[in-house]
């Protein structure tokens, strides 16, 4: 089993036991970016959505989602179906863009 596949395999452990990122780190993201809640964020491997959530709990919910994981690109989905947030399940170097612009790039990473 290849290392990125290793999450997918644990996806409702991971999402349990995965610390949260702090709220300041969002706002020293969107303080430096200057973006609006209505712009459009592309969050690269997203997993079960921590960041993902620390960006719609301040407003910005116009954000697509891209996951290798199946089963953590699914946690996510059911988290934020009530939500703009996209989720698509693809690797990032295969993922068919439907050419969207977006005015922030993500990549979060728990280390």
């Amino acid at each position: 089993m290849e290392l990125k596949n290793t999450f997918d395999k644990v996806a409702k452990e991971y999402d349990k036991y995965r610390p949260n990122y702090p709220e300041q780190l969002f706002l020293d993201i969107l303080g430096y970016t200057s973006i609006k809640p209505s712009d459009s964020i592309l969050e690269i491997g997203c997993g079960t959505g921590q960041a993902t959530k620390g960006l719609v709990d301040l407003g910005y919910d116009r954000v697509t989602c891209i996951e290798l994981g199946q089963q953590l690109a699914d946690i996510t989905r059911e988290k934020f179906k009530k939500t703009n947030v996209n989720i698509i399940h693809s690797s990032f170097e295969d993922w068919q863009s439907d050419r969207s612009k977006y005015n922030l790039a993500i990549s979060a990473d728990g280390t």
